[in-house]
C-alpha cells in the first residue's frame, strides 16, 4: 500500500463503519500544454477507496494550479 500503509488503513476503517471520507484536493492540469491533474491532498484515501471498490465516486475539491 505505499508509504501511506497507515492512512489508508485509517481510512478503510472509517469505510468499514460507514463514514465518509473528507474530499481530496485536485490541481487542475492542462491538457492542452501536457500538464497533467495532480493530487495535492488526500491520495491515501483514493488508495482506500479504489481498494474498497474500483469504481466508487471519490468527492472532491478542484482549484486552478496559481499562473
Amino acid at each position: 500500500m505505499g508509504g501511506n500503509c497507515a492512512h489508508v488503513a485509517s481510512d478503510l476503517k472509517k469505510i468499514k463503519e460507514g463514514k465518509k471520507l473528507s474530499p481530496i484536493l485536485m490541481v487542475r492540469g492542462d491538457l492542452a500544454r501536457g500538464i497533467p491533474a495532480q493530487v495535492a491532498d488526500g491520495y491515501h484515501r483514493v488508495c482506500a477507496s479504489y481498494y474498497t471498490d474500483e469504481n466508487t465516486d471519490i468527492p472532491l475539491k478542484l482549484a486552478d494550479a496559481p499562473r
